[in-house]
């Protein structure tokens, strides 16, 4: 299981990486069929970097290692890198095996990020509903910021 504090330290470090030069959020959400999202817009400006908003789930965050975790930041960053005109065609293919993904395509499933393979216990799962009620409601992090558009055609 990873923490959400950790997964955000592992995401800032990501970004710093990969995307030294844009404005990037990274924001949790309580759904459960879908790890991560990208929203990106160009800035109208060519004078200002690019804006991206990058959403984990919170729960699949908690449930998956760190590794699992590192691959949806990463194909993440692939869809800001590729456009989000590009979706999982080539272009993004070409972006994700630049970034480290050996085999992107698994990623690109229906109900993808979803790889635990087993359901949570009783107890894993009221673990997991006092740590989110009372670790990250105060966390700064973890409260909603603006959307951002997608760059669709």
């Amino acid at each position: 299981m990873m923490d959400l504090y950790a997964a955000e330290k592992l995401a800032c470090q990501l970004f710093a990486e990969h995307l030294p030069t844009w404005t990037v959020y990274l924001n949790f959400s309580g759904e459960r069929n879908v790890f991560g999202k990208c929203a990106c817009e160009a800035s109208t400006k060519r004078t200002e970097p690019p804006t991206c908003e990058i959403v984990l789930s919170k729960y699949l965050t908690f449930v998956n290692e760190e590794s699992v975790v590192r691959n949806v930041l990463l194909h993440e960053i692939a869809h800001a890198l590729a456009g989000g005109e590009h979706e999982h065609d080539a272009v993004w293919e070409a972006e994700a095996r630049k970034l480290g993904i050996d085999d992107p395509s698994p990623w690109c499933e229906e109900g993808v990020g979803l790889p635990r393979t087993k359901p949570l216990t009783d107890r894993e799962l009221t673990n997991l509903s006092r740590y989110m009620d009372r670790e990250l409601g105060r966390s700064g992090f973890l409260k909603k910021k603006k959307s951002l558009k997608s760059r669709k055609p």
